[in-house]
C-alpha cells in the first residue's frame, strides 16, 4: 500500500514481504532537500506546472480519467474480452467514463501530491447490494481484466471486486487474468463445479467474480490454486490448462490486447518484468501514425525502444508518465536541482544502461530468448469479433521484432546477451566476466 487507495500490488512483491514476515517499511525525512540553482529550478518547475496544466491531455484525463481509454480500446479492437478470446466487448459496457459521468457515479477527482491533473476519479455505488461503496477508480486496466476480460460489464460488480482488491492488497490485472483463465477451463469443461468449491464461473457472473477474489485473498479451497497465478495455477490443473493462460514470463497480460498492434506484442514479450505495459506503451503511434502499419513489424522495435527510453526515464527520475513535457524539459530540472549538465541524450543513454543491466540479471537468473515470448491465445488464435477480427501474432513476426530489437540494443541473436561492446559503452566494463559465464 503507498497511498489510501493505491496498492502497490503488481508482480507479487507483497507475497515477496509477505514471505519474510515485513509489514511495512516506514520513512520520515528529516533532512532539507539542497537545490543547486533555486532560482532557475522553481522557475522551470513553474513553466512545467502552468504548460501541464493548460494541455488538452490534462483536460480529457480531469473529466475522463482513465476510464475513457475503455471505449477507445473497444473502438481500436484491442480490449481484452474473455480471457483474451477476442478484443471487442458490447457497446453497452458500462465501465466507461462517459457512462459513469452521466449517471453521477463519479463525485470527485483525485491527485497525487502537488499535480494538476488530478486524472483519478474517486466513484460512489449508489444503489443495489454494494451501495455506499466508495473507489477510487477503477482505473482502465482494472476496469478492463475484471470488467470485460472477465465478461462482467455491470460497474457495480467490478466496482466491488476492485474494492476488495484494494483492501487485500491484490494486483487487480493478475487478479482478472487469473480469474478469467479459470473461467474459459469452466466453460470449456476442464474444470467442474466439483472443483470451484461450488462456484459457477461463467464469464459475465459478477457474483462469481466477488466469491473469488475472497477465496484466492484466504487462499481458501480452489482459490489456493489460483493465488499461485494463471502460469502455476495451470501447471497444477493439468489438462491442457496451460494452452489457455494468458501471461508472459508468469505475469498476466495488461489490458490492451497486442494483436491489434503488434509492436505492443514486442513490448510484452522483451519486458524484464514478464507480461507489463509500463515498460513501454506506443499503441497510438502503431494505429494512427500513417508511418507505421499496426499489422506489420517494420520500425516497432525502434518504436519501442523509445517509448521504453522515455518511460524508464520517466520513472528514474520520479516524473509521471501522463506529464508529457519532454526530456530537453526534465533535464533542465535536473540540472537545476543537482548541478549534474545532463542533455536529452545523455538521459536516453541511462535508461538504455538499466535496460542492459537488468537483461544481466535476468540472464542470470536462468531467463534466456525463449522466455521473450507470447502465449498461444497471442501467437496462435486469431481475434473473434471487432475491428481486429482474424488477427494473431505469428511467431514468425514476433522474432523478427526480437531480432532487430536485440541489434538495436546491442545484444546477440542467440540468447538476447549484451556484447562486450556494449558494456564497455556503458562504462559497465565490471560485468565482463559475468559475461563469460553467461555464454558458457
Amino acid at each position: 500500500t503507498n497511498d489510501l487507495y493505491r496498492q502497490a500490488a503488481r508482480g507479487g512483491a507483497g507475497a515477496v514481504w509477505g514471505s519474510k514476515k515485513l509489514k511495512a517499511i516506514a520513512v520520515r525525512g528529516s533532512k532539507e532537500i539542497k537545490i543547486h540553482d533555486p532560482e532557475e529550478f522553481y522557475k522551470l518547475a513553474k513553466e512545467a506546472f502552468d504548460k501541464t496544466l493548460a494541455s488538452k491531455a490534462t483536460e480529457s484525463l480531469y473529466k475522463h480519467t482513465t476510464l475513457l481509454q475503455t471505449k477507445d480500446s473497444n473502438e481500436w479492437g484491442v480490449l481484452p474480452t474473455k480471457n483474451y478470446q477476442t478484443a471487442y466487448f458490447d457497446d453497452d459496457y458500462e465501465l466507461n467514463s462517459i457512462f459513469m459521468n452521466e449517471h453521477g457515479i463519479k463525485f470527485k477527482n483525485r491527485a497525487c501530491f502537488a499535480c494538476p491533473i488530478a486524472c483519478s476519479g474517486v466513484n460512489v455505488i449508489k444503489s443495489g447490494p454494494f451501495a455506499g461503496i466508495v473507489v477510487e477508480g477503477p482505473e482502465y486496466e482494472s476496469a478492463t481484466l475484471l470488467g470485460s476480460n472477465c465478461g462482467v460489464k455491470k460497474f457495480d460488480y467490478v466496482m466491488k471486486a476492485n474494492e476488495l482488491c484494494d483492501f487485500y492488497g491484490m494486483d487487480t490485472i493478475s487478479t482478472g487474468g487469473t480469474i478469467a483463465f479459470a473461467m474459459e477451463l469452466y466453460e470449456r469443461g476442464i474444470i467442474t463445479k466439483e472443483d470451484t468449491d461450488g462456484i459457477d464461473l461463467r464469464f459475465g457472473n459478477g457474483e462469481a467474480l466477488i466469491e473469488m477474489i475472497k477465496k484466492i485473498a484466504y487462499r481458501e479451497g480452489f482459490g489456493n490454486i489460483l493465488a499461485e497465478g494463471s502460469r502455476l495455477a495451470a501447471q497444477k490443473i493439468g489438462h491442457g490448462a496451460e494452452r489457455y493462460a494468458v501471461h508472459v514470463k508468469g505475469m498476466e497480460l495488461p489490458a490492451y490486447d497486442p494483436r491489434g498492434a503488434i509492436g505492443m506484442g514486442l513490448a510484452y514479450a522483451i519486458n524484464d518484468v514478464g507480461g507489463g505495459h509500463g515498460r513501454g506503451w506506443a499503441m497510438y503511434d502503431e494505429i494512427f501514425n500513417p508511418k507505421y502499419d499496426r499489422y506489420g513489424t517494420e520500425g516497432k522495435a525502434e518504436l519501442y525502444i523509445d517509448s521504453q527510453r522515455k518511460r524508464n526515464g520517466a520513472d528514474i527520475l520520479g516524473f509521471c508518465r501522463f506529464v508529457l513535457l519532454g526530456y530537453d524539459v526534465y533535464a533542465k530540472l535536473l540540472n537545476a536541482l543537482t548541478g549534474f549538465n545532463h542533455t536529452k541524450e545523455s538521459l536516453y543513454e541511462v535508461t538504455d544502461r538499466v535496460y542492459t543491466l537488468t537483461r544481466l540479471f535476468n540472464l542470470r537468473e536462468g531467463l534466456s530468448r525463449k522466455d521473450d515470448t507470447l502465449p498461444p491465445r497471442i501467437t496462435e488464435d486469431s481475434v473473434q469479433s471487432g475491428p481486429t477480427k482474424g488477427q494473431r501474432i505469428p511467431l514468425e513476426k514476433l522474432n523478427k521484432m526480437i531480432d532487430e530489437y536485440y541489434e538495436l540494443r546491442g545484444w546477440d541473436k542467440k540468447e538476447g546477451i549484451p556484447l562486450p561492446e556494449t558494456l564497455k559503452k556503458f562504462r559497465m566494463d565490471e560485468y565482463l566476466d559475468e559475461l563469460e559465464k553467461l555464454r558458457k
